[in-house]
């Protein structure tokens, strides 16, 4: 019996990836039944298909053929073109050039070999300081020529797909079937759901951070764009979406033992392939290492009518759950997303969030001065981390980056540069002397910064300078004026803070003392 009227009525969709829920509807008869479900998406992950199904109803055998054809015949092979000849040469190409990478990545020795010894010469410590350099570059090529290999492949696959529905396009990429073998106690209409894993769907989160005013609060609305190459329009489907990553590993990481050895520093260390790991896995087809049944659990109940199949109680507005290790979003009613494209964007959740708007001022790394909203953070809702277009009083300003949650009471989002606070910071005449002993040197550095609000109304702004710190017993850092700054002394910030009013000029000094003694040699 083959069945080509199955409806897709919900969508968890993940960073990479989506679990589909289809409903299904078959006329049986008592006994023995093999029912065929045409039509569907030739990218379905055949190990991740459930069935839930009705009572008086078992599936004994389910199998899922991604390219199936009624008028192919037993052991006939498909036609393939030149230009798809050329286009999988080439795709076969870069996949062995990916490898090499990937390969020549991991064999590169790791910079945590090298990093404690102390007691070469001169000369060897500069030419090794030199090779870890060299280590540094030689990686990043190596992962850049990983990144865009897979990139090629990507539109390799893209360009292979829309050859090959241009030149069929009944299929569109819907040629694959899942047969079942069913049997049923006795003769009548029945309805089932069969869930599964689709690798063409994936989602991407972003914002959009509206000011409206300096004194009032920001409203943050969360923003999904769905991208899914299925072949099969979403109609009116119920839509989840998950920050959790299904082809990532659940295997917990093991420690080997850590052996102390004497270390040899030749001028090239030896390459050894034997001990290599792969760093970077191809993505597994079968999806070995995923934890798909948990969530095909939720659907096998014995008692699927079709009452429950047909109305389906649709939610009334976006939710979301925190779980473990992802979060999850509902949104609210039914949504349709097309199949191709750059994607169709659902509106997840707008929050309004209490702001502090404080201009954040580095002059040391730049004179300027960045518009910066501190917003306390809640305890019902967190930010997850994406880009974000800002809109300041209904104008685009620009972007920024919302990143992973740390562990302080407030996010802090950047929201650009505003030129009416002037900055400025001048090196003062440094002096370098030397103790009545004649066995210390001391050098003395000395800052001014320049803070003015050109603005008319009044304004809170943090500067942010620093000192050197040390481990070393034999170098000492002293300040000499801080101007009352607050100064972390682990990692030598120094903050200052304050309200500035309109047209307002704020003058900050900054002097400290470095003392080290004759002849010792350490880089400042």
């Amino acid at each position: 019996m083959d069945i080509n009227n199955s409806k897709a009525v919900k969508a968890v969709v993940y960073q990479k990836g989506a679990f589909l829920t289809r409903h299904v509807k078959a006329e049986l008869h008592k006994g023995s039944n093999t029912v065929c479900i045409e039509s569907l998406s030739d990218s379905i992950v055949a190990e991740t298909i459930q069935i839930a199904m009705s009572r008086g109803l078992s599936c004994s055998q389910v199998v899922y053929d991604p390219v199936f054809k009624k008028d192919k015949k037993p052991n006939q092979e498909t036609a393939v073109s030149k230009e798809d000849k050329e286009l999988i040469r080439r795709k076969v190409g870069l996949q062995h050039q990916m490898a090499a990478a990937r390969t020549s990545f991991e064999m590169l020795p790791g910079k945590e070999l090298f990093r404690d010894k102390k007691d070469w010469e001169s000369k060897s410590l500069n030419d090794f300081l030199d090779f870890l350099d060299f280590l540094e570059k030689k990686r990043v090529e190596l992962l850049n020529r990983i990144t865009d290999c897979e990139e090629e492949i990507r539109e390799i696959d893209s360009q292979i797909k829309k050859r090959s529905e241009k030149e069929n396009p009944s299929s569109a990429g819907m040629t694959g079937v899942i047969r079942m073998e069913v049997e049923a106690a006795e003769e009548g209409e029945f309805s089932f759901e069969i869930l599964y894993y689709d690798r063409e769907a994936r989602w991407e989160p972003f914002y959009d951070i509206q000011i409206h005013g300096l004194s009032e609060p920001a409203d943050i609305m969360l923003k999904g764009r769905i991208i899914q190459n299925t072949g099969e329009i979403w109609e009116n489907i119920d839509l989840t979406l998950s920050t959790g990553n299904l082809q990532q590993s659940n295997n917990q990481p093991e420690l080997i033992p850590w052996v102390l050895r004497p270390a040899v520093f030749p001028a090239v260390p030896p390459m050894q392939a034997a001990h290599a790991r792969p760093l970077y896995m191809e993505a597994p087809q079968a999806m070995e290492e995923t934890t798909v049944l948990d969530e095909a659990t939720m659907l096998l109940e014995p008692n699927v009518t079709e009452k429950s199949g047909a109305a389906r109680n649709h939610r009334k507005e976006n939710s979301y759950k925190k779980n473990q290790t992802s979060v999850e979003y509902d949104v609210a009613g039914t949504v349709r997303i097309e199949s191709g494209g750059k994607g169709d964007i659902v509106q997840i959740l707008s929050v309004e969030h209490e702001a502090e708007y404080v201009y954040y001022v580095t002059p040391k790394a730049e004179c300027s001065a960045f518009l910066m909203a501190r917003i306390k953070k809640r305890k019902d809702y967190h930010l997850i981390e994406a880009d974000a277009n800002i809109f300041l009083e209904n104008r685009y300003v620009g972007a920024t980056h919302i990143g992973k949650e740390d562990e302080t009471d407030e996010y802090r989002i950047s929201l650009g540069r505003d030129r009416d606070i002037y900055v400025e910071r001048r090196k003062l005449k440094q002096q370098q002397s030397q103790n009545l002993m004649g066995n210390l040197i001391r050098k003395d550095f000395s800052y001014q910064m320049r803070v003015r609000n050109r603005k008319t109304e009044r304004v809170r702004v943090l500067v942010k300078d620093q000192i050197p710190i040390t481990t070393d017993e034999k170098i000492h850092v002293d300040v000499v004026n801080q101007s009352n700054a607050y100064l972390d002394e682990k990692t030598g910030m120094l903050s200052w803070e304050r309200d500035m009013s309109g047209d307002e000029e704020w003058v900050i000094n900054l002097s400290f003392r470095v003392s080290w003694p004759k002849n010792y040699s350490f880089s400042m």
